[in-house]
């Protein structure tokens, strides 16, 4: 498809901008933030155009579903009702890509109008890190909607989304900045970076890492070019069903042992800048340091053996009903296993996409290690880039005021979406249970902050813990919370 190759040189463009972004920064040179500036309008429209491209192709898809279905050809108006009503947010990659546009769109009026210097590097970051995570998915394809998704008020919706979580993602840099400005102790900032780890790996590793010592990648099938998750089905002794479609979990060598070194480093160093901050920062630095400095260490080397997982060894179909086996069950019936034992080659993959939002997390975690490096030994430079205090707690503030209005018609167009499409408008499904909590967690921070005047370091570390929530509200509860909104992982 012509749209995954346009998304694919998209997201060169934003390396490329990145790698500017952080020049200019450094050198503080009018040319290069000049040219950050542009690069980044660039990688915008290129965005927009590979957006506009997929929605023609999925349209493509949807005309051609509807003739077979109604064995007749469409034409004029019916035809082009058809050809738009399929936008390009119906599945997580999608949804993924449009994310990346809106935080695309929301910062390029962030960098327009705040003017902070440092504010490109981390704004083209997230937006790398967005079409990064899409570009992992093996699931890239168009298919025709599935009936929840054939409602006009997906428009409208996914809209008011693209818009607010981009916008509350401003607030949190801005929020951040301001932390910085107002002289919170290092120690803070690696406490946060400390958790955040621990928290990450724990989530990465889950119950093998922490009962059996082992962590890997979840296996994936290569047929007629494309790739598929590896999947089997289990039954016991007496043909009861145990498992219907499990994923096959391939232990990376070594990968076990940097996990759970970084999980326990991670929480040494959250005991040592704990420590630091109760005794008022008196705490010796190194002893904080090289902690953190082991447990991003630890990262680094997870990261690395994940790529270098991607060179494997072949897999045999042997070795795939072994590792079957250690997980205590049979493979049965008719498994991806057998399916593509008849079309022969070598078809078992191992590759970071089996994995790809735990591959992000491990990401996330390095770069907020370098964060907090850049903060421990480069803050005079940093906090001399920002402007003052009060104009970032204005300006994260005016940014959340923006966005809520949006979030507030996300949560009301979401539960008329839910009406035509299940029948009801609510129904405490856990993504809008959390869509709710999300939205009670900045209405706190308008009403303190309105009713009360509530200003200083609390507001700007509830912008940034909101933006946490967004976060798990939009792709953590898809992921790990099984519901209504599960067709977003497809």
């Amino acid at each position: 498809m012509i749209n995954t190759t346009l998304f694919e040189v998209n997201f060169y463009i934003y390396a490329l901008t990145l790698g500017v972004a952080i020049y200019a920064l450094v050198t503080r040179r009018p040319r290069a933030e000049q040219a950050t500036f542009w690069l980044f309008l660039l990688a915008f429209v290129f965005h927009t155009l590979a957006l506009l491209v997929r929605w023609g192709e999925a349209g493509n898809v949807e005309v051609s579903a509807f003739e077979e279905a109604e064995s007749r050809v469409l034409a004029g108006w019916e035809w082009f009702h058809v050809w738009i009503s399929h936008p390009p947010w119906s599945n997580l990659y999608e949804s993924l890509v449009c994310f990346g546009w809106g935080v695309s769109l929301v910062s390029l009026v962030g960098i327009r109008k705040f003017k902070i210097p440092v504010l490109p590097v981390f704004a083209i970051s997230l937006s790398l890190i967005t079409m990064g995570a899409a570009s992992l998915l093996i699931n890239q394809d168009i298919s025709p909607l599935v009936p929840a998704l054939q409602s006009k008020w997906i428009h409208l919706h996914v809209t008011m989304a693209t818009i607010c979580y981009p916008a509350f993602g401003l607030a949190a840099i801005l929020g951040l900045f301001y932390l910085l400005k107002e002289n919170v102790p290092n120690a803070a900032f690696g406490l946060f970076v400390a958790v955040s780890n621990f928290l990450i790996l724990l989530a990465v590793g889950g119950k093998t890492l922490l009962f059996e010592g082992q962590y890997g990648l979840h296996l994936l099938a290569r047929h007629a070019g494309k790739l598929y998750a590896l999947t089997y089905a289990a039954q016991d002794a007496q043909g009861a069903e145990l498992v219907k479609s499990a994923p096959v979990f391939f232990p990376v060598s070594g990968a076990g042992a940097l996990v759970f070194a970084g999980l326990v480093l991670s929480a040494l160093a959250s005991v040592a800048y704990t420590v630091s901050l109760v005794r008022g920062g008196r705490f010796p630095r190194v002893l904080s340091l090289v902690p953190m400095g082991l447990a991003v260490a630890s990262i680094v080397g997870v990261v690395a053996l994940l790529l270098g997982a991607t060179h494997g060894p072949a897999l045999t179909d042997e070795a795939i009903r072994t590792l079957i086996q250690n997980a205590h069950l049979s493979a049965t019936g008719s498994t991806l296993v057998s399916i593509y034992q008849l079309h022969g080659g070598a078809p078992y993959v191992i590759s970071i996409s089996g994995n790809p939002f735990e591959f992000l997390l491990l990401v996330t975690s390095l770069l907020g290690g370098a964060l907090y490096f850049a903060i421990e030994w480069k803050r005079d430079w940093l906090v001399a880039q920002l402007p003052e205090a009060d104009r970032l707690d204005e300006m994260s503030y005016k940014t959340i005021m923006f966005a809520f209005p949006f979030l507030t018609m996300l949560i009301v167009t979401g539960a008329i979406w839910a009406y035509y499409a299940w029948g009801r408008y609510w129904g405490w499904d856990p993504k809008e249970t959390w869509s709710l909590i999300t939205w009670i967690v900045y209405s706190i921070y308008l009403h303190v902050r309105i009713t009360h005047g509530w200003e200083g370091r609390l507001p700007a570390l509830l912008a940034v813990v909101g933006f946490v929530v967004v976060i798990f509200t939009y792709l953590g509860v898809n992921i790990l919370i099984s519901g209504l909104h599960s067709y977003a992982t497809m």
